[in-house]
């Protein structure tokens, strides 16, 4: 599939966050639970680490959850 269809796949699947690489980091990033590629291997990120604050995430992926 396509980076687009694999973009609007990851709406339709639960979501999970993850720590980035740094130990006790601030921030989270948000990915589909079963990891989702693009036709060129490229994994879909619902949002990438460094960009929100953890309580932020997941915040954000316990409303798209119950919205499923």
């Amino acid at each position: 599939m396509t980076y687009k269809q694999a973009q609007e796949h990851s709406l339709t699947v639960p979501w999970r966050t993850f720590e980035c690489s740094t130990p006790d980091c601030w921030c989270r990033g948000v990915v589909p639970v079963d990891p989702i590629e693009d036709e060129d291997g490229n994994d879909v990120f619902i949002i990438p680490s460094g960009v929100v604050t953890k309580e932020c995430a997941e915040h954000i992926v316990e409303l798209h959850n119950k919205s499923l």
